[in-house]
């Protein structure tokens, strides 16, 4: 036996670089984000605010409570005093309505400073 060296022989392969695929057409919105900044006064339990649908079809608002959906729900009672409330929501495309209720001295003046 000898102790020659073993030279192994490689081949560089030419790398196929495929081009990148086009992208399809850009699909339509199917969702809108809404984001919500709201601070409570020093009465903060007489708020509310909603984010609310009509599912029923109609262009007019319904009186049913079943046809209309709520995406937003923090009723009377549920918020603090003197907070400031973020939230964002993402709906589906359409029509709604954003309500914002005070229970007793309204949401303006120096009573609710």
């Amino acid at each position: 036996p000898t102790n020659k060296p073993t030279i192994k022989k490689t081949t560089n392969k030419p790398t196929t670089v495929k081009p990148a695929k086009k992208p399809d057409a850009v699909a339509p919105v199917k969702q809108y984000c809404i984001e919500i900044n709201l601070t409570t006064d020093k009465y903060g339990g007489e708020t509310g605010f909603y984010l609310t649908k009509d599912t029923s079809g109609n262009n007019e608002s319904s009186s049913s409570s079943s046809s209309v959906k709520k995406y937003m729900n923090y009723p009377v009672n549920s918020l603090q005093s003197s907070k400031n409330y973020k939230k964002r929501k993402c709906v589906p495309k359409g029509k709604y309505t954003f309500t914002v209720e005070d229970k007793y001295n309204g949401l303006c003046c120096a009573s609710g400073k």
